[in-house]
């Protein structure tokens, strides 16, 4: 296995195993707002509603595939054992940011 490759498989080992516990927290995020609405029963267009969130969940998962960008180029580096113990960092950071954004859309959304 020629390095490259080994660093985009190792990379494809740690981000796909967190992408669950990323979509879950946006999901969680998500349903604090959408729930309330339901049981108020706000008059919603429902399928315009539906279609917007799938939207914001395809745009949230090709930004989660942005870590790969970082990920790879350090493990390519002299720094890939260090980067190894602090990449937590970088799913941390993404998911922080992803949270406050899910947090204002579907506030916006469900209102």
């Amino acid at each position: 296995m020629t390095p490259l490759s080994k660093t985009i498989s190792d990379a494809l080992r740690y981000w796909e195993a967190r992408r669950l516990v990323y979509n879950f927290l946006l999901s969680v995020i998500t349903l604090y707002h959408a729930i309330p609405a339901i049981i108020k029963d706000h008059h919603i267009d429902w399928p315009l509603t539906l279609m917007w969130l799938f939207v914001f969940a395809v745009i949230a998962n090709i930004l989660y595939c942005l870590a790969y960008i970082p990920d790879i180029l350090i493990q390519l580096s002299e720094f890939r054992d260090k980067w190894i113990k602090f990449r937590k960092g970088l799913l941390l950071i993404g998911c922080a940011f992803a949270s406050c954004f899910a947090w204002w859309i579907s506030s916006s959304i469900f209102v």
